[in-house]
């Protein structure tokens, strides 16, 4: 395929012994031109699973954990901000909204709830001021 050597795993053997059984050799990821000239070393989408990966990847699971994810908590949480969503879209009924920073504001409440044990009103100055400030970054 375009130069790049390339393996087809085509059974359930072959498949079970490259992915689990040697699950380490065959995690890697190839060097995809056009992506690292326009990225570099950012992202995780094509980094190779690599010891700092590994690293990596085991640091963001510990910390999605400890705030609830994956838990029936961070559920409960994300439908009670779908209520309070829902009752801010029914007052903005009949006028312009900006649905971008309408799902930004929902998905920042759920991550505050997680961190910080509390919600921010979508029209709280605070919350659009911060709100602000983190997506200029």
């Amino acid at each position: 395929m375009a130069g790049v050597d390339t393996v087809f795993l085509n059974t359930y053997d072959a498949l079970n012994t490259a992915f689990v059984k040697q699950g380490d050799v065959f995690s890697g990821r190839t060097t995809l031109g056009l992506f690292h000239e326009a990225l570099g070393d950012n992202g995780v989408a094509f980094v190779d699973y690599d010891d700092k990966m590994q690293n990596q990847r085991k640091f963001a699971i510990q910390a999605l954990k400890r705030l609830g994810v994956g838990k029936r908590e961070m559920e409960n949480t994300i439908n009670v901000e779908l209520c309070h969503f829902a009752n801010y879209l029914k007052t903005k009924l009949g006028k312009p909204i900006n649905l971008q920073s309408d799902f930004g504001n929902m998905t920042s409440n759920v991550i505050s709830v997680a961190a910080f044990g509390r919600r921010f009103d979508y029209d709280d100055p605070k919350f659009k001021k911060l709100f602000e400030l983190v997506s200029k970054q």
